[in-house]
Order: C-alpha cells, then structure tokens, then sequence
C-alpha cells in the first residue's frame, strides 16, 4: 500500500475553490506514474482543508473548510481511492515551525486543519473558541460519513 498526503496543491494554494480539482488532479497523476502496477497496489490518501490563514494562505471561514473537506473525499471516493484519511487529525494541534532546530512561534498549516477546537491558537477564528468546541466541518464529516 502506498500513503500519499494531499493537503495542499503544491504550486497552487489549495482552497474551497480548487480543493478537490487539485485532489483529483494529483491523484490521477500518480495514477499514471504507477500505471502496470496499479491493480496490485493500494493506494491511500489523506487531505485536509483548513481554516484562518496559516502561513498567510487565503482566508477560510469553518464553512469554507467544511465544504472544501467533503468535496475532496467526494471526489477521492468518485476516482476509486482505496481509502481516504483526513491529513492532521479529528483534533487541532498546536506545532511550531523549527529551523536549524529553534522553535521560530509562526504556527503550522496543520495548526488549522482539525475539525474540533483546542483552543492554543492566538488567531482562532468566528468569535470566542471553547477548547473541545466541534467546528462545521465535524459535523458535515459525521453527516457524510452517515449517509
């Protein structure tokens, strides 16, 4: 089985506007790359949506990352994916970015992705955060995944 990670569009910033276009695009591209040995392999995938702007990427509300998230495993699920994960957890994380192994205290992409709050973000978004506090996106996941 193959993991690939597809959280963000490389060149392009991925947003609500070309989550799963850039989702689909990637995997078809390694599609291709493996083609002959692809009925014998799994591949797995993993994305993510996020909320804020992490590393000054273009602003998204917890609406936003709730359809973005959906329309990806959509359209992972439409093309055959062996199984889709989301990139970065249920649970938001709290990580720094290290360089030459000295915390820099700019948050990570990461650090938005999480479908329930944790509340460690100084730049939390729509009002006041209640750590534990479920964000849109949970709930379009558990509704997706129900039907």
């Amino acid at each position: 089985m193959i993991d690939i990670h597809l959280h963000d569009g490389g060149d392009e910033i991925a947003t609500k506007e070309n989550g799963a276009a850039l989702v689909e695009k990637a995997f078809n591209l390694y599609k291709s790359q493996l083609e002959g040995i692809y009925s014998n392999i799994k591949i797995s995938f993993e994305t993510s949506a996020y909320t804020g702007s992490p590393n000054n990427m273009p602003y998204q509300t917890e609406q936003d990352q709730a359809d973005d998230v959906i329309a990806r495993l959509n359209k992972l699920t439409e093309l055959g994916a062996y199984q889709v994960n989301l990139e970065g957890g249920i649970l938001q994380r709290f990580y720094f970015l290290f360089i030459g192994g000295e915390p820099t205290g700019h948050l990570d992409y990461f650090e938005h992705v999480g479908l329930i709050w944790n509340c460690n973000v100084d730049n939390e978004i729509e009002g006041i955060c209640l750590s534990g506090t479920k964000k849109k996106a949970y709930y379009k996941l558990k509704e997706w995944l129900l039907n």
